[in-house]
């Protein structure tokens, strides 16, 4: 079987698809051969967390083992408008401290509304270098703060905003 015969079985199971669905006036969207492959490679491939051996921490699980033995610092980029992580990692008693990144004055105003001593905050982009990156703003500025540094908005609104890198974060803050 070569390349055109299967484009060409995916045409025609495209095109059956969409006459059932306008047929029976449903989406098959959720049952399309990508998604259930996507589905399949999950289930078989993904491993299950077992709760006994890791926390949740907002929307994170943080492996028990690791944060018996050591006192943890914890690089966290993109804060925006939500710090609920930040928040929770405070409390663990382990937490030595939280770096947060984030080029937004919203995300720089989320952490410090958290007023902690184990919180530092760089209001930079977290990247692979440290050098200015050109970041690309959404078209809505006022409710959407996710700034893209691939333009993922096909906008012309930037600007360049100072980057940071891990290592960097690792050999002078960390």
């Amino acid at each position: 079987m070569n390349f055109l015969n299967i484009n060409y079985y995916i045409y025609i199971i495209s095109k059956l698809t969409k006459k059932i669905e306008k047929k029976f006036k449903i989406t098959l969207f959720f049952l399309s051969i990508p998604r259930i492959l996507h589905f399949f490679f999950e289930f078989v491939l993904l491993k299950k967390i077992d709760k006994n051996n890791f926390l949740k921490v907002s929307n994170y699980f943080l492996e028990k083992s690791i944060l018996k033995k050591n006192k943890i610092s914890i690089i966290s980029g993109g804060i925006g408008h939500d710090a609920s992580f930040e928040r929770e990692a405070i409390n663990l008693t382990n937490t030595a401290k939280i770096i947060c990144i984030d080029p937004t004055e919203i995300g720089k105003q989320s952490i410090e509304n958290l007023n902690s001593q184990k919180i530092f905050f760089e209001k930079k982009v977290l990247f692979n270098s440290n050098e200015k990156v050109k970041v690309f703003k959404p078209f809505e500025e006022k409710n959407n703060f996710n700034f893209s540094i691939q333009n993922l908005y096909e906008t012309k609104n930037f600007e360049y905003i100072e980057a940071i890198d891990a290592k960097y974060l690792k050999k002078n803050i960390v």
